[in-house]
């Protein structure tokens, strides 16, 4: 992700553009600084009967892992197995045979048995005497660091005409109409790149005369995005 102590010449003139000066809608933008993700992540996790599991891997792929927990009369113990390549997790849960009872088996008894495996794909935690019961369930929640840079519309189009906003090299042709506010400026920008499609970040209009680039890429750093406008 972005190494905060590189530059990103936020503030400068040079991030102050006109746009459309050859059709002089009279519009001008100012991009904003990168703003880093939350730093590794958020782990996905699975709450159930008292018992959080927590993928070992945070982000996305942590998500999905499948984790059942079956009810046998007949166990005498709780035992934790996983297949790591199907993303599964099979906790066989501790019964009574001679009193037929399917399952005596504690949330403590299955933190224990969980992080006594020392599994690749989740830990466990919680504590209490409440018996849990078959069930099956999949981690979800998980999400990945990302950056995202602000291009702040500061005037609405005066002018019909186009507008060339170029993001990493790469040339984008945006209409406008004499009138359009700052806000639906931005909007044009936001839906005409992310019509072209910009490599490496989706383009989205979150509010207002904002147009924000968020980066695709969880877990590297990512190079600073240049936008300049004409």
């Amino acid at each position: 992700m972005c190494d905060e102590s590189r530059s990103h010449g936020v503030g400068s003139t040079e991030n102050l553009k006109r746009l459309g000066e050859n059709s002089d809608p009279g519009v001008t933008a100012t991009l904003g600084s990168i703003t880093q993700g939350e730093q590794g992540g958020v782990a996905a996790k699975a709450e159930n009967q008292g018992v959080t599991y927590t993928a070992r891997t945070p982000g996305a792929a942590g998500n999905g892992i499948e984790i059942e927990l079956e009810e046998n009369r007949n166990q005498i113990e709780t035992t934790v197995t996983e297949n790591v390549a199907n993303r599964t997790v099979l906790i066989r849960l501790a019964g009574d045979p001679v009193n037929n009872i399917v399952s005596v088996t504690t949330v403590t008894d299955v933190v224990s048995a969980v992080n006594d495996a020392n599994l690749t794909l989740i830990t466990a935690s919680g504590s209490g005497s409440m018996i849990v019961r078959g069930v099956s369930w999949s981690t979800s929640g998980g999400t990945g660091v990302t950056e995202s840079v602000d291009l702040t519309i500061d005037t609405g189009a005066n002018a019909t005409g186009t507008i060339t906003v170029k993001v990493a090299g790469v040339d984008h042709t945006v209409a406008v109409t004499a009138g359009q506010t700052a806000a639906q400026v931005a909007a044009a920008i936001a839906a005409q790149l992310t019509a072209d499609g910009v490599l490496g970040y989706s383009v989205n209009n979150p509010s207002g005369a904002i147009v924000r680039f968020t980066s695709t890429t969880q877990f590297m750093d990512v190079p600073d995005l240049t936008v300049s406008v004409n």
